[in-house]
């Protein structure tokens, strides 16, 4: 039996219901084709890297694997669902539309174009595989800086600054691979990891309480300035100390700190009355897991027997990865005019992800012996999750609005 949760107004509502240009829909807004690139990418991407990582096939030597890995999760899928959640949600803040029809053709053709160079990076010149990989983010700052300087919406021109580090980041990383810079990729790469985290704290920080209240009705449920605020710096600060490979005990004090404000934050959040809400309740965990994430990054940073590689697996797989998975759903229902409800399908997609943060980090910590195995079921379980979403939700993403 499907369950429900009622419609609401919230910062991601559409500006308008119609389409006076009357763009194909799926190229009406920014999340359409770029939540269905992003889940067609964690489909086939885990799979490609299992192969890869078992020596089954080559992908040459532009970095090391584990780089390549968190490379292509990082700079394609998370940031396919970053460009589609801002080009929708900037339209809204601001009342002006970012790219649609053709500029979003282009947009989603750049990532494209980025996502193959790198994996033909064998054969293809490095210096292109850079070019072609760095296109995509200027371009989506283009299209959300203009509405937002515009109509200077100052609070949310952070995210252009954040774009502009991941840039930096993913050049880094790039320069690297082409011997301009040196034992850079991996740092750089935690570096990126630690700025989806930040969005994730700041975006979560402003839905997650707000689509509770709005559908539960628990007048109680509100946010925590403070703890928003702590949560952030602790973050920016666990960023920056890994960044520049601070004492450990600075960087594992910060984290357990951060872990521990995370999970304090959730406390007005009404969690416990979203049992009966899969929509709502897989926001909350992801949230969860960054909690969980930074206190096992802590103990790894002071050496209590768990790898450092456990800890960020639980904040990719579980914080990350969850969060992304309830919201590509949710946007794709609320934007769509349908009622903000999941089936068992889809409830069952969101198991599948903290799957596979056991299977990925919690059980080979347990089992050294299964590692893996660990590794092969988690990524199924992550590629069977993102393949339920496309089934379910791309006849939506194609679709015109229910309500038109």
């Amino acid at each position: 039996m499907p369950t429900s949760t009622k419609k609401s107004i919230d910062l991601l509502a559409p500006v308008s219901k119609t389409n006076p240009q009357k763009v194909v829909p799926l190229w009406s807004k920014g999340f359409r084709p770029l939540f269905a690139l992003a889940a067609l990418h964690a489909v086939l991407f885990l799979p490609i890297w299992l192969l890869a990582y078992s020596g089954r096939i080559d992908i040459g030597s532009y970095w090391i694997p584990s780089v390549w890995h968190g490379h292509e999760m990082v700079y394609g899928f998370v940031l396919a669902v970053i460009g589609g959640f801002l080009l929708t949600a900037v339209g809204n803040w601001t009342g002006q539309e970012t790219a649609i029809g053709r500029p979003l053709m282009g947009l989603c053709l750049l990532w494209l174009v980025g996502r193959l160079g790198v994996l033909a990076s064998s054969v293809v010149p490095g210096w292109l595989v850079a070019v072609l990989d760095l296109l995509y983010v200027p371009a989506l700052a283009v299209a959300i800086g203009r509405p937002l300087i515009r109509t200077k919406n100052k609070r949310n021109l952070m995210f252009l600054v954040i774009l502009t580090a991941f840039w930096a980041t993913n050049l880094c990383m790039h320069l690297d691979a082409l011997g301009v810079l040196e034992h850079v990729a991996s740092r750089a790469l935690m570096f990126s990891v630690d700025l989806t985290l930040i969005v994730t704290l700041i975006i979560g920080g402003r839905i997650i309480p707000l689509f509770t209240r709005n559908a539960t009705n628990q007048a109680k449920i509100r946010k925590s300035p403070f703890f928003d605020r702590a949560a952030i710096f602790l973050m920016v600060v666990v960023m920056v100390a890994s960044a520049t490979a601070a004492a450990p005990a600075i960087t594992g004090t910060v984290a357990v700190l951060g872990g521990l404000v995370v999970l304090l934050r959730m406390r007005s959040w009404g969690s416990i009355h979203t049992v009966r809400h899969p929509i709502l309740w897989v926001l909350h965990l992801g949230h969860a897991w960054i909690g969980i994430g930074l206190l096992l990054r802590g103990a790894a940073t002071f050496g209590l027997g768990i790898a450092l590689t456990f800890a960020v697996h639980v904040l990719t797989i579980g914080g990350i990865g969850t969060l992304i998975i309830g919201m590509i759903t949710r946007v794709a229902r609320g934007h769509t005019g349908r009622a903000l409800n999941v089936t068992r399908l889809t409830t069952f997609a969101y198991v599948l992800i903290s799957f596979a943060v056991f299977s990925r980090a919690l059980i080979p910590m347990i089992v050294p012996d299964m590692i893996w195995t660990g590794y092969i079921a988690s990524g199924v379980a992550w590629s069977v999750a993102f393949l339920i979403y496309l089934w379910r939700y791309l006849p939506i993403l194609v679709a015109p609005r229910a309500d038109a």
